[in-house]
């Protein structure tokens, strides 16, 4: 079979690198393309240049100067409903737990308190607190999985507060709930603090 003038091309390592990772872009288009047939292929390539083109434009060399999506902050008086509490205690008594040798793998579905304002993005959620919805991103943000580990904040939710109850030994059906809905989850924080406080008085 034939091929496309266009495949007879190589794209700049780095442009390929920003149209992997840049916006409104993904990596099932270069997988869809390796398993395409030349006639697709074709389509492909002449998006990918298209895009690669548009960046060109905008004076973007690397994914380093990709713009970042806008995002819509949480606003509770519209309407917004917080999936955790958002306030001040419950970011203390996180850091208690912290400090105190709460084990803490960082990875995706966890909430995370920038106490340091290390963070350059702005967070849609109030008092810099973040979502982890990809990990390599905060890996880029801060360096290393480590990083993340040694920089933030973990804010176990009321559900994972629950498990680490459980595997602790933990009766989580003791804690009674609050007139606020951010009481249980504080009190779960401070039943791991109890146990992980007595842990070191043992030792």
């Amino acid at each position: 079979m034939g091929r496309s003038p266009l495949m007879k091309k190589n794209l700049p390592s780095r442009s390929i690198d920003t149209f992997l990772e840049g916006p409104g872009s993904g990596r099932g288009m270069v997988t869809n393309y390796l398993f395409a047939t030349v006639k697709d292929r074709t389509v492909l390539y002449a998006n990918t240049i298209s895009r690669l083109s548009r960046f060109t434009r905008c004076g973007i060399k690397n994914r380093e100067d990709a713009p970042m999506m806008s995002s819509i902050p949480f606003d509770p008086a519209s309407g917004d409903l917080p999936p955790i509490p958002f306030d001040e205690e419950t970011c203390a008594l996180a850091q208690q737990l912290k400090e105190i040798g709460l084990p803490w793998q960082p990875h995706v579905g966890c909430f995370v308190w920038d106490s340091e304002n290390l963070i350059r993005p702005d967070s849609p959620f109030p008092n810099r607190i973040y979502f982890i919805l990809s990990l390599p991103r905060f890996v880029d943000l801060l360096g290393s999985r480590e990083a993340i580990q040694e920089k933030l904040i973990w804010l176990p939710t009321w559900h994972q507060a629950r498990l680490l109850c459980q595997q602790y030994s933990l009766d989580a059906g003791l804690v009674k709930r609050g007139t606020r809905p951010a009481e249980e989850l504080q009190s779960l924080y401070r039943l791991l603090l109890d146990r992980l406080a007595t842990q070191q008085t043992c030792r």
